[in-house]
């Protein structure tokens, strides 16, 4: 399921996107569940952290064109988000499904461009 939404994402982005930032952007909803986790990233690799602890890290997939990244991206973010409800009673409170939608609102509010004013 993740893999086809990131992969969407990758495809219809309306300015091309890196997988890295998609990443990022999808990783990062997770901290309006739990303020506490802090993601980013470094050298091509995903980290998410809980304060000063890290809790997982995830390499990224290689820069390939279109939503062929999808699956490998999607294969990182799932073991950065199997860590966060690890790690946290606010990311597992709202389940898996919580996660997800929290994940896919902020990157779909970051990565679309807003209209100039």
């Amino acid at each position: 399921m993740l893999a086809v939404a990131l992969g969407a994402v990758l495809e219809r982005h309306l300015e091309r996107a890196a997988p890295a930032d998609i990443g990022l952007w999808t990783l990062r909803g997770l901290e309006v569940l739990e303020p506490l986790l802090k993601s980013e990233l470094r050298s091509g690799t995903l980290l998410l952290n809980a304060g000063e602890r890290l809790l997982a890290a995830r390499p990224l997939p290689p820069a390939v064109a279109g939503d062929a990244a999808a699956p490998a991206l999607a294969q990182g973010l799932a073991a950065l988000f199997e860590a966060a409800w690890q790690a946290s009673p606010c990311c597992g409170r709202p389940g898996r499904n919580g996660c997800c939608a929290a994940a896919s609102r902020n990157c779909s509010t970051t990565s679309t461009p807003t209209a100039a004013t």
